[in-house]
């Protein structure tokens, strides 16, 4: 079975638009430059419109070790830390 790639533009607000009409993909990255508790109250939206089953990988703007294992234990699948380099 092959794999369908489709990219959006937009964050996590376009993402919960979406995926508030449409199915939740296998696997979903999202980027964004939220941080603190404006990063969890959106991740708290994005989560009631995914998938139980969708594997969520948030690239973000923080490197913290503290934060990657918060989200871990939220249920995100990976966090990625940083801005995102070839």
């Amino acid at each position: 079975m092959r794999s369908k790639i489709t990219i959006y533009s937009g964050g996590i607000g376009e993402a919960i638009a979406f995926l508030s009409e449409n199915e939740t993909p296998q696997a979903l990255i999202v980027e964004t430059s939220e941080r603190g508790d404006a990063l969890f109250q959106t991740l708290e939206g994005l989560a009631e419109v995914c998938s139980p089953d969708s594997k969520v990988l948030l690239v973000g703007v923080d490197n913290d070790i503290r934060l990657y294992r918060q989200l871990l234990s939220m249920g995100l699948s990976e966090y990625f830390g940083g801005p995102p380099t070839m």
